[in-house]
């Protein structure tokens, strides 16, 4: 049996408010939006410049805001992941995963550069260390120097 369905008038007339500039209704992760990325990277970068006062030198800013920006991205893709699941419902890696692998290896190159990681510190700590090993031979050698240029009787002219 099929039924017709016959419209019983005119709509309505509802209309649904259209949408305002700052709503979340088009938000799946949140991962592109800067609401939700700024914050969240101005506290890791914080959180990073107490701990490493070091990172606070103005020439080191954009690198330990790229990375802050990359950790906080990083850290919204992997709530949404674990909430979402991984895979879409074919078995397929989903789109918010891939996007959050990637995100993961771009935070561990920043991490990578800036010392934030234990090999990288480690590195980072010898190159530190090599260097000041060669200012304190420099110095050395120049005030070893100095000590025999001033230990050496000055030569008088027509003296042989």
């Amino acid at each position: 049996m099929t039924r017709n369905i016959v419209s019983q008038g005119p709509a309505r007339g509802y209309s649904w408010e259209p949408f305002k500039p700052g709503n979340y209704v088009a938000k799946k992760h949140g991962a592109h939006s800067d609401r939700v990325i700024v914050p969240l990277a101005a506290e890791i970068a914080n959180a990073v410049c107490q701990s490493r006062p070091d990172l606070q030198a103005p020439e080191m800013q954009p690198a330990v805001l790229a990375y802050a920006r990359t950790e906080a991205q990083l850290e919204v893709l992997t709530a949404y992941v674990d909430e979402h699941g991984a895979f879409t419902v074919t078995g397929e890696v989903s789109a918010a995963e891939k996007h959050r692998l990637r995100i993961d290896t771009q935070a561990a190159n920043h991490r990578s550069r800036l010392g934030l990681d234990p090999l990288s510190k480690a590195r980072l700590g010898k190159d530190i260390a090599s260097t000041q090993l060669d200012l304190a031979q420099i110095l050395t050698q120049q005030r070893e120097e100095a000590e025999k240029a001033s230990a050496t009787p000055p030569t008088l002219e027509g003296e042989n």
